[in-house]
């Protein structure tokens, strides 16, 4: 993933390596100044619950908290806060991104992990999940247990 600065005419400002080579790491490479970070996303894993992103910079560390505020863990103090923006598209594509007094000072550190968390959280979206819709234990090569609609008609159960 390329970031840059401006327009896609830009120079570029950062890259990020989204590859499923290393699950939930994305490598981040800064070109000005020269810096690497690596971001680690974790997926939520219950259905109520949101993923954070961890990162550390400048020997300092901070997370995404589920995709919507960043945040300083030593300090607690927040840097920006993630907006979306329901103009009729796919909500968590547009948004806007409010920056506090201290994450100006970081700007581009916070703009270049949103949208890497944000591209992150897209692919664990897109995953392809199988699930059974109509799950039944019992055997039987009788129609008896089934309702008369289905007796009737088999065809239209499968």
């Amino acid at each position: 993933m390329l970031i840059h600065q401006g327009d896609k005419e830009g120079p570029v400002i950062a890259t990020a390596d989204l590859s499923r080579a290393t699950e939930g790491i994305s490598v981040v490479e800064f070109m000005e100044p020269k810096s690497t970070i690596q971001l680690e996303h974790i997926h939520h894993k219950l259905p109520w619950t949101h993923a954070n992103t961890y990162f550390t910079f400048a020997g300092k560390k901070y997370h995404w908290k589920a995709h919507a505020a960043l945040i300083e863990d030593d300090t607690r103090i927040c840097l920006a806060v993630y907006h979306n923006i329901n103009l009729g598209a796919i909500p968590r594509k547009l948004g806007s991104i409010v920056l506090t007094v201290e994450g100006l000072k970081m700007r581009d550190l916070v703009v270049i992990t949103c949208l890497v968390d944000k591209a992150r959280s897209d692919e664990a979206k897109l995953e392809v999940r199988i699930c059974n819709k109509y799950p039944y234990s019992k055997c039987s090569r009788s129609l008896k247990h089934l309702p008369r609609s289905i007796r009737r008609n088999p065809k239209s159960f499968v």
